[in-house]
């Protein structure tokens, strides 16, 4: 019998099938990262490039953005649903979701495909007069991903999109929902709803609206449980003394290329 624990199986669902559908085709040449004339001078100095709470930063509303629609998804299902064992479930759901979304402990860095995009350099970039500068993908999987433990993920825009994916997630939460509450007649069921919004949340800044999708984005996400309470404006990470920075020469409003190694 596989004794795999609701949690097991979520994590499994939603970081190893799911983010292999939304990892997609990672380009070769690399990702690029816009940024002030203040910020580059920072990275510079420090060889340190910050991944940004997502509290802190502008894209919170984009957040809130596919939590909006998971919560719409939620409230509709609890109204049609039939099954009383399934209506529990989702009365419990409801109820975590009353309260704000928590991005505190989630991190991201965000790379666009574009090094050359009219609005990122207009947002990003101090209109045009900051910087953009590539991260090489043979770098930046295993220095991001494997060593910080983040995840990669191209972002989805619309709504159309993003209910697609709201409703493989609500679909997977309900079967392991149900394949656990059967075996076990103490099964908790407020618990398993609490770790089921937490987990999902994870995946919340990947949806964006439909206006931004000239962006082009990916994003790394990084989830610190930790730093949960101290509402830090950033995360670092930093090259080792064996993985230095080397930097070719950076031309105002152009592109340049940043390698970690």
């Amino acid at each position: 019998m596989n004794n795999e624990s609701p949690q097991k199986g979520l994590e499994d669902f939603l970081f190893r099938d799911l983010t292999g559908e939304l990892w997609g085709t990672v380009p070769l040449g690399g990702l690029f990262h816009y940024t002030t004339t203040g910020a580059i001078r920072g990275i510079l100095q420090s060889r340190t490039i910050r991944a940004g709470s997502l509290e802190k930063m502008n894209d919170t509303s984009e957040a809130r953005f596919a939590a909006s629609i998971f919560r719409a998804m939620i409230d509709r299902r609890y109204a049609t649903e039939s099954d009383p064992e399934v209506i529990t479930f989702l009365q419990a759901i409801r109820s975590h979701l009353r309260q704000p979304l928590d991005l505190s402990f989630a991190f991201a860095l965000s790379l666009s495909v574009d090094g050359d995009e009219a609005g990122m350099w207009g947002l990003y970039a101090d209109r045009g007069q900051g910087f953009s500068f590539c991260i090489p993908t043979k770098d930046l999987i295993p220095w991001a991903g494997f060593s910080q433990k983040g995840w990669l993920w191209k972002c989805r825009y619309g709504e159309e999109e993003t209910s697609r994916y709201c409703e493989k997630v609500l679909t997977e939460g309900i079967s392991i929902y149900r394949k656990h509450s059967r075996r076990a007649s103490a099964f908790d069921v407020d618990a398993y709803a609490a770790m089921f919004v937490d987990k999902v949340s994870y995946l919340a800044p990947v949806f964006k609206p439909k206006i931004w999708h000239d962006e082009q984005e990916w994003r790394w996400i990084f989830v610190r449980p930790d730093k949960k309470d101290t509402h830090i404006s950033s995360f670092r990470f930093t090259t080792t003394a064996e993985r230095n920075v080397s930097l070719p020469r950076f031309v105002r409003g152009r592109t340049a290329t940043i390698y970690a190694r």
